[in-house]
């Protein structure tokens, strides 16, 4: 199962949603009002979920899905995007799609349109692999973090990011550290692929950088 959190929020309307998106057809979809309503699943079951693949009529379908969603559910769904052209970018987006995909593949095809709806409360996050109680024991995951970088707190400053905070028991890394690539790959490459999939009201950049910064760990 491929599952997302997409949220939305209007001031004028005090509507607050949250969906939970998950693929059509072998996955059921929730939507929650004024809570969160959670399924019990298995973490083995969870997580192999998030690594099946899905068709290309699942993920299709499910992009109609969500366009569907945001049509009859999102009080102010025009506010900074005009309704032929969001349009236009969930068929343009259905188009692309023509091999199958696993969940960390397929958010990053649709949380960049979600994010184009320029509205901070709508978004989609992805969600990431579980642990059993036995796992997180024998990977010490208290000790070392969940990720690579769970034990860092990073900042971007000037578009380049940095360690801020450091509760590693590796020293390798300090404070004040520029990241300058990941597994080979460039930090500007990396934020610029990661910064596509977040929103902010309008065109702030200032709390897309901060968010960026603070989510950058769980993208690992």
């Amino acid at each position: 199962r491929l599952p997302f959190v997409l949220g939305t929020f209007s001031t004028n309307f005090c509507a607050f949603f949250i969906f939970k998106l998950l693929l059509m057809r072998s996955i059921a979809i929730y939507i929650l009002l004024f809570g969160i309503l959670c399924g019990c699943v298995s973490t083995k079951k969870y997580n192999a979920q998030l690594a099946e693949k899905k068709s290309v009529e699942q993920l299709r379908g499910d992009v109609d899905y969500l366009y569907s969603k945001l049509l009859g559910n999102h009080p102010q769904l025009y506010w900074y995007i005009g309704e032929n052209q969001l349009k236009a970018k969930f068929d343009s987006l259905k188009r692309s799609i023509s091999e199958p995909m696993v969940a960390h593949d397929f958010y990053f095809k649709l949380a960049p349109l979600v994010a184009s709806i320029r509205q901070g409360h709508t978004r989609l996050i992805p969600l990431n692999k579980r642990f059993t109680a036995k796992e997180r024991d024998s990977l010490k995951v208290k000790k070392y973090g969940a990720t690579p970088f769970s034990k860092l707190g990073f900042a971007i400053f000037n578009g380049k990011l940095y360690v801020v905070k450091s509760d590693s028991w590796d020293k390798s890394v300090p404070v004040g550290a520029e990241i300058v690539e990941v597994n080979g790959i460039g930090s500007d490459v990396l934020l610029s692929k990661y910064r596509s999939t977040l929103t902010a009201d309008g065109y702030i950049t200032t709390f897309v950088d901060r968010m960026l910064a603070n989510r950058f760990p769980s993208f690992f």
